[in-house]
């Protein structure tokens, strides 16, 4: 639409500036409303017989003469077909006229009496529509207009096709009126447009009509809008709904199987504890021995005997006694070191500790220096005891095939307790990964890794650091540092630290995930995935990093920490592995999943329950049998999934079945402890291995669950008390039976 050189005094522009002022000076701005501008497009786009697609345009807030004109010089480029359509509206709007054109009409009269009514012929005219008034216009020279008005009693019928044209009727009162045209569409909107003038039978009315239709809010674009943000935020919902699903499931078997294991340990150490307390009272020679046994003739005369047994002890055989009670005192220390720390409400104790078979006691010695980057310490391997007179300079630590945990200074063993256990390479490469750590920081637990690089051995290192060596942090802090010993040097590959909010997870092979933080999961530079190098370690390092994440949550609640730490940020600047042995402390999950053909493209067989239940039951029983059949510090968890599959199968389908159950089968395997020469405390597992029991020489077996069967009743003498496996469960009620039983079996 080219401009015109006098826009001002052109009528073009006068009457669009009319329209717009029309519905403008409903505003005191002075502007039009963006569906008041939807309006003018809307009708300028009817008239030019163009569709409607206002909708699609973006209207600002207030739309002024200006922008009204630059959305017309978009929507209609070409001058000439803008200016009909405008002096269209413009007669619509301003004038007041509804419609106007070419029509056939006829005037019916009333029919008098009996005679034929006369028939009337089409006569051509020019129709004008009005508010509340319809005029025709003959077209026949001589011929004068007439009128007819229009109000709510007018009646307006369509009566469709005849003789050639498309007719319909007009009555108000007694007179009648045809109306014809050649074009059904044309006839069609006359009988709107007349029905319009009828109702609005003023021009006041027909304004108010035409105000109140552009005054419509837009709602299509608002709608669609709505709608998106809906579904991406129905979209965001679900995820998070599955996250927290997902994590639910993790978290209940976590729950489960802990609770599973940890109660039988906690019975276990109770157990031990009241029996040793017992022996303890006899040695001293305490009255209070009565209280454990009962009143009695028997009771007397067992004081009796124990009295005269200590008389008759001669001076020489003391030594002995003492022998009795640092045994004893050993006893507890390995009760002590089999469970978890005193803050641990659930006394949960770990597997890998408590086996007796391939574990030593290393001593690592570590000289103070005045300043932390200071590297001059000396190392000292005690493979028999730790001295209690160093242990302010001194670490101890149980050192078992593939991994290393600390003996806290209040649980340092006794003199001349020794555990058979020949050298390996974590003893050598410990003293080398605390010379990597600040002077005042502990190594907690080092645990050796599968790695794919030949001569390349890979440990995790969980540190706590110091509060004294934090500056104005002062809380302690629990990293995770990956160190790799490659051609002879030891080198830090990865550091994580663990916070509040980081998660724990196994991957369902044989890993273990840990999400260094909850805001950002699932990302590369903060998740550390790893393969212990046995499914024993594995079970090892997860319960220890779910008992330090505890620790961590219930240090951390209520307060703010900064992270990173001055401790995180020490070890960060130190990490110095080669590229190819950092590339994989950085492997993600998906990753791994790859690598060992764990992907979404694994075909996943799905039975019916009946079927699933029947294959679990498979699958226990033979992992079982394989379980047996390994060396669990050698093998690894693939290891055995390949074993499974060589007799089952395919058992993808069955992989996080399979790994629950392998725990479980783990804590069921251990072997007996024994608490005296005639004494063991065992669990279900080895009540029901007759082998075992036999190589024991157990003659009796003192039964205090509900669940557990009596297997070898022919073979062996049960007692057996009906009380649940749960914690609440109350035995001290059953104290005196059970103790006359093994006095019995004694």
């Amino acid at each position: 639409m080219p401009p015109s050189s006098d826009p001002v005094n052109d009528p073009f522009y006068q009457k669009l500036f009319r329209l717009f002022s029309h519905f403008a000076d409903v505003l005191p701005e002075g502007t039009l409303r963006p569906s008041q501008g939807e309006f003018l497009l809307d009708e300028l786009l009817r008239e030019a017989g163009r569709p409607t697609t206002s909708k699609k345009v973006s209207f600002p807030d207030d739309v002024s003469f200006r922008e009204l004109l630059n959305l017309l010089e978009v929507l209609f480029p070409d001058r000439l077909e803008l200016e009909p359509a405008a002096e269209r509206v413009f007669e619509r709007i301003i004038g007041h006229l509804i419609r106007k054109g070419f029509i056939l009409y006829r005037q019916m009269y009333r029919k008098r009496g009996c005679l034929p009514q006369k028939k009337v012929s089409w006569s051509p005219g020019w129709c004008t529509i009005e508010p509340g008034t319809l005029t025709l216009y003959p077209l026949a020279k001589n011929s004068k207009h007439f009128q007819i008005p229009l109000n709510k009693e007018v009646a307006i019928e369509y009566c469709g096709y005849l003789d050639g044209r498309f007719i319909c009727t007009v009555r108000n009162g007694n007179n009648r009126i045809d109306l014809a045209h050649f074009d059904d569409l044309a006839i069609k909107a006359f009988i709107r447009d007349i029905q319009l003038a009828s109702e609005k039978s003023t021009r006041e009315e027909l304004a108010a009509y035409d105000l109140k239709r552009s005054m419509k809010n837009r709602h299509v674009d608002r709608e669609v809008a709505q709608r998106q943000a809906l579904e991406k935020e129905k979209q965001k919902l679900e995820k998070e709904l599955e996250s927290e699903r997902q994590n639910l499931r993790d978290e209940e078997i976590v729950r489960g199987l802990a609770t599973r294991m940890l109660e039988e340990e906690k019975q276990k150490s109770e157990q031990m504890e009241k029996v040793l307390y017992e022996l303890q009272m006899k040695l001293e020679g305490r009255s209070s021995r009565r209280e454990f046994r009962g009143e009695g003739d028997d009771g007397n005369e067992e004081d009796t005997e124990i009295e005269e047994t200590l008389e008759e002890i001669p001076e020489n055989e003391m030594d002995k006694e003492h022998q009795r009670e640092e045994e004893l005192r050993n006893y507890a220390y390995h009760l002590e070191s089999s469970s978890y720390d005193a803050d641990d409400e659930d006394g949960r104790s770990s597997p890998l500790v408590s086996q007796s078979v391939g574990m030593s006691i290393v001593q690592v010695q570590r000289t103070p220096s005045p300043s932390v980057g200071d590297e001059s310490e000396s190392f000292d391997f005690d493979d028999s005891r730790c001295s209690s007179r160093n242990r302010s300079i001194s670490e101890c630590y149980f050192a078992v095939k593939g991994a290393a945990v600390i003996l806290p200074h209040s649980q340092s063993p006794p003199v001349g307790t020794r555990d058979s256990f020949s050298a390996s390479e974590i003893q050598e490469h410990l003293p080398l990964m605390i010379k990597l750590l600040r002077q005042n920081d502990s190594l907690n637990m080092a645990v050796c890794l599968q790695t794919n690089v030949p001569e390349h051995i890979r440990y995790l290192v969980i540190v706590t650091t110091n509060q004294a060596t934090e500056g104005n942090d002062k809380d302690a802090r629990t990293l995770l540092i990956g160190m790799d010993y490659f051609e002879g040097n030891i080198s830090i590959g990865v550091v994580l630290p663990l916070l509040w909010c980081s998660e724990v997870k196994l991957t369902g092979d044989g890993g273990v995930v840990v999400y260094g933080s909850a805001r950002t999961p699932k990302k590369a530079d903060n998740t550390l995935l790893f393969r212990p190098t046995s499914v024993q370690t594995m079970w090892f390092v997860f319960q220890f990093l779910h008992r330090e994440l505890e620790r961590t949550i219930r240090e951390m609640t209520g307060r703010k920490m900064k992270e990173p730490s001055l401790a995180t940020e020490h070890y960060m600047d130190r990490i110095n592995s080669p590229v190819i042995l950092c590339a994989q402390w950085q492997q993600s999950p998906l990753d791994e999943d790859e690598d060992y053909g764990l992907g979404a493209d694994v075909v996943r067989q799905q039975g019916s329950p009946g079927e699933n239940l029947s294959m679990q039951s498979e699958i226990r029983r033979e992992l079982r049998h394989v379980m047996q059949s390994l060396d669990l510090e050698q093998v690894t968890s693939r290891d055995i999934k390949e074993a499974l599959t060589q007799e089952l199968g395919n058992v993808d389908a069955y992989k996080e079945f399979i790994e629950i159950e392998m725990l479980v089968i783990l804590g069921q395997m251990e072997k007996p402890s024994q608490i005296f020469d005639y004494l063991y405390l065992g669990n279900e597992w080895n009540a029901s291995n007759y082998d075992e029991l036999m190589s024991n020489e157990v003659g009796y077996i003192l039964n205090m669950t509900r669940e557990v069967d009596n297997f070898f009743p022919q073979q062996f003498c049960y007692r057996k008390y009906l009380v649940s496996d749960e914690p609440s469960t109350q035995l001290l009620s059953h104290w005196n039976e059970t103790t006359e039983f093994i006095k019995l079996a004694k």
